[in-house]
């Protein structure tokens, strides 16, 4: 089988789905249920390393406010 790329969340190792995302927007979930999902195996998988947007809020925040995230205590 070819591999399939996907971009995992290197945050929170959720997984983009943008094969067949609901309501036309690609999906952040879990990479068992993307696997599941799919019938993929993990070897199947291209992983690319990314962060989802609830991650890149997290990172965000603490770049701007540390001591708000608990960064730095």
């Amino acid at each position: 089988m070819k591999p399939i790329f996907v971009c995992f969340c290197a945050g929170c190792g959720q997984v983009c789905d943008e094969i067949q995302p609901e309501g036309g927007q690609p999906r952040w979930i879990s990479a068992h249920t993307y696997v599941t999902k799919y019938g993929l195996r993990w070897e199947n998988l291209d992983r690319s390393d990314e962060v989802c947007p609830a991650c890149a809020r997290v990172f965000q925040a603490a770049v701007h406010h540390p001591s708000e995230v608990g960064v730095g205590r």
